[in-house]
């Protein structure tokens, strides 16, 4: 039986994170931006910090990253809000590819986890998915999608 080492997981740093979401929530005159998830900023109060990501309460809403080349992604870290409606993101589903094919990363966000007041919900994807894009969304017909900070971990090889 041959030896196998496991690749090591090392965080993705973001240079210029391209980023989009399916709508934008502007609340008291702040507009809760796409950007805002992948600004290295880890306050999850939504009101008071501004630096979440917010979508309207929609039909299946999204927040997209471009990696801007492809990666093999093993892991991915979606930190919640904390003042409150973290549950919410009980249903997201990470999916991980391009725009022609993108497969699901792990499992969708169990509502126990969701109800972590600024948690960390890491979607571990087994086995890692090459890709260029990362999606977040809920299927759901009404629901609404707030992220305050994306993590992704790659390895050096996909199976």
């Amino acid at each position: 039986m041959a030896n196998v080492e496991a690749s090591p997981v090392t965080l993705v740093d973001f240079a210029n994170p391209l980023t989009e979401q399916s709508s934008t929530l502007t609340f008291n005159g702040v507009d809760y931006v796409s950007g805002n998830a992948v600004d290295g900023n880890f306050n999850s109060d939504l009101i008071n910090g501004e630096t979440c990501a917010h979508t309207e309460t929609e039909g299946h809403p999204w927040w997209r990253l471009n990696l801007l080349e492809s990666r093999c992604i093993a892991q991915v870290g979606i930190v919640n809000r904390r003042d409150g409606s973290y549950v919410r993101l009980a249903g997201a589903e990470v999916l991980v590819g391009g725009i022609q094919r993108r497969k699901r990363c792990g499992s969708p966000v169990s509502a126990e986890s969701a109800n972590i007041p600024g948690g960390m919900n890491l979607v571990i994807c087994d086995p890692p998915i090459r890709g260029d894009e990362i999606v977040i969304h809920i299927p759901k017909d009404e629901a609404t999608l707030q992220i305050c900070e994306v993590l992704l971990w790659e390895v050096s090889t996909c199976g």
